[in-house]
């Protein structure tokens, strides 16, 4: 069985950085940069939430969902709150305060105060870093 690393849960209300309210934004770089999760889909079914441990994306057949509805997209935006940003460099995931959060498989990770990072590889051997905030 593949290592299983607690990498925290979704922030409660005031527990982190100011929020349009709970939900888990997940940003991912590669070579420095962010890059739309949604190009990394297979890498992110190693991300578990729940007590139950579901991937947070799956694949069924030829399509691919996320376990959580996709609330915030990559990309340009309105801005949720004021002083948000208009680019959005994340996908966020209705997820409820409190969610457990797990990693599957090989990579570290790093806790932060409202985020943690880890840093992990695809198959290919290419590098990732996987913010989670909120």
């Amino acid at each position: 069985m593949a290592s299983l690393l607690d990498v925290g849960y979704v922030a409660k209300p005031g527990e982190d950085f100011a929020s349009t309210g709970p939900h888990l934004d997940v940003r991912v770089l590669k070579d420095g940069k962010y890059i739309d999760p949604g190009t990394i889909r297979s890498l992110l079914t190693r991300l578990k939430v729940g007590k139950e441990r579901t991937p947070l994306w799956q694949q069924k057949g030829s399509e691919w969902k996320p376990s959580a509805p996709i609330t915030s997209g990559f990309g340009p935006r309105v801005a949720p709150a004021p002083g948000a940003s208009t680019y959005h460099p994340a996908h966020d995931y209705g997820l409820g305060a409190g969610t457990p959060l797990a990693w599957e498989g090989a990579g570290t990770f790093t806790p932060g105060k409202g985020y943690g990072t880890i840093q992990t590889a695809d198959t290919q051997g290419n590098p990732y870093e996987i913010r989670l905030l909120h």
